[in-house]
C-alpha cells in the first residue's frame, strides 16, 4: 500500500472567502496551502479539491458534502461533526485527523492513511473503504450499516460500543482489534485475520466468519446463534459457554479449541477437524459431525442425543457419561475411544447403508 509525499511548500495559500467563491464558482481548487485555516461551520459542499494542504485545519461543522478530494493532506485537521456525506478521498492523509461525530453517510475512501484518526460515533453506513490505513484508530461507538471494508489494515484498532450491520469486511487485518461491548449484527468476515480478537459476551448473530484466521480468538460466553465459520481457523479458540444453536462450522479447523459447556444444539460441523478439541459438557444434541475429525476430543458429559457422527474420526475420542439417543455412529473409527456406555448409539444406518449399495 503506497500514499502520495506532498511538498508543504508547493501550494499557495487561500483565504476562506477566496476558496467559497471558487467553490461557488464551480472551479476546482489545485495545489493550495490551506494549514491551519479557520474553516469552522463553513459551506463547502461540492468542492473539487485537487493536492490541497489542510493539515491541521479547522472543520468542525463544516459541509463538506458531496466533495472530491484528491492527494489531499488532512493530517491533525479537525472535522468534528463535519457533514462529509457522498464525500471521496482518493490517496489522502487523515493520520491523527478528528473525525468524531462527523456523518460521512455514502462516503468513498481510497488507498487514505487514517492511522490514528478519531471517528468516535461517526455516521459510516453506505461507505466504503479500499486499501486505507485504520492502524490506532478510534471507531469507538462508530454508527454503520452497509460499510464495505476492503483490503484494509486494522491494527489496534479500537470498535469499542460500535454498532455495525450488514458490513463486510474483506481481507482486512484487525491484529490487536477490540470490540468492547460492540454490536456485531450480520457481519461478513471473509479471508480476515482475527488471530487472538477477543469477542467475549458479545451478541453476535448472523455474523459469517469465511475462511477468516480465528486462531486463539476468545467467544467466551457470546451469542453467535446461525453464524457461519465456514473453512475457518479457530485453532485454540476459546468457546466457553456461547450460544450458538443453527451454527455453521463446516470444514473449519477447530484443534485444540474450548468448546466445553457451550450450547451448540442443531450444528453443523462437516468435514470440520476438532483433534483435541474441548468439548466437556456441551449441548449438541441434534449436531451433524459428518466425516469431521474429532481424534482425541472430550465429549465427557456431553448431550449427544440424535447427534450425527456418520464416516467421523472418533479415535481416542471420550464419551463418558455422554448423554445417546439415536446417536448415530455409522462406518466411524472408534479405535481407542472411551465409553461409560454405548446405549442409545446407532451403530449402523440402515438408510445409508442403502444408499451406499445404490450408488455402488
Amino acid at each position: 500500500m503506497s500514499f502520495t509525499t506532498f511538498s508543504s511548500t508547493a501550494g499557495r495559500t487561500m483565504s476562506a472567502q477566496e476558496l467559497q467563491s471558487a467553490i461557488a464558482n464551480g472551479e476546482a481548487v489545485e495545489k493550495r496551502d490551506l494549514r491551519g485555516a479557520v474553516l469552522t461551520g463553513l459551506d463547502l459542499s461540492g468542492g473539487q479539491f485537487d493536492r490541497v494542504d489542510l493539515r491541521g485545519a479547522q472543520l468542525g461543522g463544516a459541509d463538506l458534502t458531496e466533495c472530491d478530494f484528491m492527494h489531499c493532506q488532512f493530517g491533525q485537521a479537525d472535522l468534528r461533526a463535519a457533514r462529509l456525506a457522498k464525500t471521496t478521498w482518493h490517496d489522502c492523509d487523515l493520520a491523527q485527523a478528528r473525525l468524531d461525530g462527523a456523518d460521512a453517510n455514502g462516503a468513498s475512501m481510497l488507498n487514505c492513511d487514517l492511522r490514528a484518526a478519531q471517528l468516535s460515533s461517526a455516521c459510516l453506513s453506505n461507505a466504503t473503504l479500499l486499501r486505507c490505513k485504520l492502524d490506532d484508530a478510534s471507531l469507538a461507538a462508530l454508527r454503520a450499516e452497509v460499510l464495505c471494508v476492503t483490503e484494509c489494515s486494522a491494527h489496534r484498532c479500537d470498535f469499542s460500543d460500535a454498532q455495525l450491520e450488514k458490513t463486510v469486511f474483506m481481507e482486512v487485518d484487525f491484529a490487536g482489534a477490540r470490540w468492547r461491548a460492540a454490536s456485531l449484527k450480520n457481519l461478513v468476515f471473509a479471508k480476515a485475520k482475527l488471530r487472538g480478537n477477543v469477542f467475549a459476551g458479545l451478541a453476535m448473530p448472523l455474523c459469517q466468519f469465511v475462511e477468516s484466521d480465528l486462531a486463539q480468538a476468545d467467544f467466551s460466553g457470546a451469542s453467535i446463534e446461525h453464524c457461519m465459520f465456514k473453512g475457518a481457523q479457530l485453532q485454540g479458540a476459546l468457546l466457553r459457554g456461547v450460544q450458538a444453536r443453527f451454527a455453521l462450522f463446516a470444514e473449519a479447523t477447530l484443534d485444540g479449541a474450548d468448546l466445553s459447556g457451550g450450547f451448540f444444539e442443531q450444528t453443523l460441523w462437516p468435514r470440520a477437524s476438532l483433534r483435541a478439541a474441548n468439548l466437556r459438557g456441551a449441548s449438541l444434541a441434534y449436531a451433524n459431525f459428518q466425516a469431521a475429525c474429532c481424534e482425541g476430543a472430550d465429549l465427557r458429559d456431553a448431550d449427544l442425543r440424535f447427534a450425527d457422527f456418520s464416516y467421523a474420526d472418533l479415535r481416542d475420542a471420550r464419551f463418558s457419561h455422554a448423554g445417546f439417543e439415536h446417536t448415530r455412529l455409522h462406518r466411524s473409527a472408534q479405535a481407542g475411544a472411551t465409553w461409560s456406555s454405548r446405549r442409545g448409539l446407532v451403530e449402523h444406518d440402515e438408510a445409508l447403508l442403502q444408499a451406499e449399495l445404490w450408488s455402488r
